[in-house]
């Protein structure tokens, strides 16, 4: 957290972050433990930064076990609650890479977790337009 604040110490016309985390601390925590460690996260980068806008990018699936039973209302409690982000680069609503199976399609996902080039290329055009909605 520090670092990320240090680097906005700088003037910019925007401030935005773009955060995608959570494959690991959501299996861990749970959707609403993990939300709400997210929410405070946010909130904290805001304070540090007066206009910083925040872009969250939705939980990817996974083929581990029991991941997507806590994507899934994860992802909807994110997006439930804008109050501490600015845009949401909803990649789970992709029905290429974000349905629950999608994961095991080895065009898009290398491992069942990590998108491959193509993946990729399905993802950026979802968080550029949302980077691109709070400028």
């Amino acid at each position: 957290a520090s670092g990320v604040d240090s680097f906005f110490k700088y003037k910019h016309t925007t401030n935005v972050e773009f955060v995608l985390i959570g494959a690991n601390d959501a299996m861990g925590l749970g959707a609403a433990t993990f939300v709400a460690n997210l929410k405070s996260y946010c909130l904290a980068r805001k304070a540090a930064t007066p206009g910083l806008k925040i872009v969250l990018g939705t939980l990817l699936p996974q083929t581990t076990a029991g991941f997507n039973a806590v994507r899934n209302p994860a992802n909807a409690l994110i997006k439930a609650d804008p109050s501490f982000w600015d845009g949401i680069a909803d990649f789970g609503a992709d029905p290429t890479v974000g349905c629950d199976s999608c994961a095991a399609n080895t065009t898009f996902y290398s491992d069942g977790v990590h998108p491959t080039i193509a993946g990729h290329a399905v993802l950026g055009p979802i968080a550029q337009a949302a980077i691109q909605g709070v400028l």
